[in-house]
């Protein structure tokens, strides 16, 4: 996993902080983190684009949240407020990714004929707002969020997006983001999130929010204010000891199974309360080292997770030092469409407590793949020589060994 190191060298928004070849041949550390950086130089142009789109996406948002989302909308559970706002972000985002990249394949998950007669003038409205003196037509914002019509697939390139991942958080005013992600050859390359409500400081629920994540594939994991340019690295917590560390999952019982998961960190002695919240906030409160475990554990064995909910946040967490895989242990697969179809579920740790989460994660969710009976042809010694042994044998911690003795025989 890439060391924060690889990010020492900060950039803004233009990417600008790049390392001059004269620093380069002068100094040989700062010439190695240049040359470790060169995923950021191949893909600049992505990088200020995902950047910008994000942004203005992120403000469009925040705008559509301030003007439409009000007590009465909450009370009647209208949802016109995120429909307005998922149309016009995905306009806005594929607008700006069609500004330098006119052929890119994108994958999104609005389309235009979903778009109502009654919210048009709103999603017109508020698109616009993000690009004051260049303002597009109705037409135009139709056509550009029908260009996020791709199916995906193991090869070639494309982008996707989700504008407004949360709907329920965000219809509360409280956790939301907006994603973008590239992915090449069904490998997530490059991820951009934008997450308005999220505080900087999670210690300071009412302090400063707002926050802009981004990874590039062997580049590292930043992070800067909405407010402000000037991307710093992020990194995963080093914590190795699982009940000193805290998880998040989601705050929809529906999209992940809170029982299964009370139980892991029963097994792990976590004692600490999951932070609950919704969308992919999740990967980057892990990423910066607000939690060590991301827990989404499935609720419908034959649901299929989406590649927007999580190409960005996955990407993110890599970048950061920590590892992201299914329930299963196996790697994120986002070759196979739109979907996740190989993989169920998400456990996301910070590399340094991963083999114990996902002992425990295995234990709760396919307990009869670790049941096993040992015949002793000997006096049995007492069970605790006996549960360190056979914990030691399986290369599990202890505490995701339970010995029973059945018969003394």
């Amino acid at each position: 996993h890439p060391s924060p190191k690889l990010s020492i060298v900060s950039f803004s928004t233009d990417m600008g902080g790049q390392l001059s070849s004269e620093e380069q041949t002068e100094n040989p550390e700062l010439s190695q983190v240049a040359e470790k950086q060169s995923p950021l130089k191949k893909y600049q142009k992505e990088l200020t684009v995902a950047v910008e789109a994000v942004t203005k996406g992120s403000a469009v948002a925040q705008k559509a949240a301030s003007t439409l989302i009000s007590a009465e909308t909450i009370t009647k559970k209208d949802n016109s407020p995120v429909t307005v706002a998922d149309f016009s972000v995905q306009a806005v985002i594929i607008a700006e990714i069609r500004r330098v990249f006119p052929d890119d394949k994108i994958v999104a998950e609005e389309k235009a004929k979903d778009v109502s007669e009654d919210l048009k003038s709103r999603i017109v409205e508020l698109t616009n707002s993000a690009f004051p003196g260049t303002e597009k037509t109705e037409q135009e914002i139709l056509n550009f969020i029908d260009q996020g019509d791709h199916l995906g697939g193991p090869q070639g390139r494309f982008w996707t997006i989700d504008p407004i991942d949360g709907t329920k958080g965000y219809l509360r005013k409280e956790q939301y983001a907006v994603c973008l992600a590239l992915i090449e050859d069904g490998q997530v390359i490059l991820g951009a999130i934008g997450c308005p409500n999220l505080p900087v400081d999670m210690s300071q629920p009412d302090g400063e929010k707002g926050s802009i994540f981004l990874a590039v594939k062997g580049g590292g994991a930043s992070a800067r204010l909405l407010t402000e340019t000037e991307f710093k690295p992020i990194s995963v917590t080093k914590t190795s000891d699982p009940k000193l560390t805290s998880f998040t999952e989601s705050v929809e019982a529906a999209h992940t199974a809170h029982g299964d998961a009370f139980e892991i960190a029963k097994l792990l002695k976590i004692s600490a309360p999951p932070v609950r919240m919704d969308s992919q906030a999740k990967y980057c409160a892990l990423a910066r080292g607000d939690a060590s475990i991301y827990l989404r554990l499935p609720t419908i064995a034959s649901y299929e997770e989406k590649i927007w909910d999580h190409a960005a946040g996955s990407l993110l967490v890599a970048e950061a030092g920590g590892v992201v895989v299914d329930t299963t242990g196996t790697p994120l697969d986002f070759s196979q469409g739109k979907t996740l179809k190989h993989n169920k579920g998400v456990i996301a740790t910070n590399n340094e407590i991963h083999s114990k989460v996902l002992g425990a994660v295995e234990l709760v969710l396919y307990p009869s793949t670790h049941t096993y009976k040992v015949t002793i042809k000997r006096t049995p010694p007492e069970i605790e020589s006996l549960h360190k042994a056979i914990a030691s044998s399986l290369s599990l911690d202890e505490t995701l060994v339970k010995v029973e003795l059945i018969s003394s025989d």
